[in-house]
């Protein structure tokens, strides 16, 4: 259960780092390559957030939860969640200003491209190493075990395949355009 989170988290770092590399070009003077971070919202709306925190939020963290040791750090993990997801909506609001004509927009795209990529990178490194350690504490074994059919059902499923092929399409792309390395 925990392995399937954790390559996620290896795909979402690729993004990350591309977002990165891309606010490093435009804060060098290069323009905005709108369509590509428009696709990149998308990887985190579907991919990062829909399909990945999914299992966090409905099965992992519910589970956690459960434990009152636990209730502290999932509360720090979902708020973190919500800040991620409130940097993408300034993010896209800032696209669309900038598609708008409204060159001073780009200041708010790196902004919050590189507020998000922060963020994440620091969520990610605490539940890689710290969150995930404590689930597998907390969290009875016959639960853990009932949590890892229900990831291999969600990474079964056809429609979750297709997720993933388009998603990782996407995560090669950039790793090949940004030079990134896992």
């Amino acid at each position: 259960m925990i392995d399937i989170l954790v390559n996620e988290h290896k795909n979402i770092k690729v993004i990350l780092s591309s977002v990165e590399h891309i606010s490093r070009e435009i804060a060098n003077g290069g323009e905005v390559d709108v369509e590509l971070y428009r696709r990149i919202i998308d990887f985190i709306r579907n991919y990062a957030d829909k399909y990945h925190h999914r299992k966090e939020e409905k099965y992992l963290f519910n589970e956690m939860a459960k434990d009152s040791n636990a209730e502290g750090p999932v509360q720090g993990m979902l708020l973190e969640h919500d800040m991620g997801r409130k940097y993408i909506k300034h993010l896209e609001l800032a696209l669309n200003d900038y598609e708008k004509g409204n060159k001073d927009a780009k200041v708010r795209i790196i902004a919050y491209g590189i507020a998000y990529k922060d963020l994440l990178a620091d969520h990610i490194f605490k539940e890689d190493n710290v969150i995930y350690r404590f689930a597998l504490r907390v969290i009875p074994e016959d639960v853990a075990k009932g949590l890892e059919k229900e990831f291999v059902n969600i990474e079964n499923d056809e429609d979750n395949k297709a997720i993933r092929e388009k998603y990782v399409s996407l995560v090669n792309e950039l790793k090949d355009r940004f030079n990134i390395s896992e």
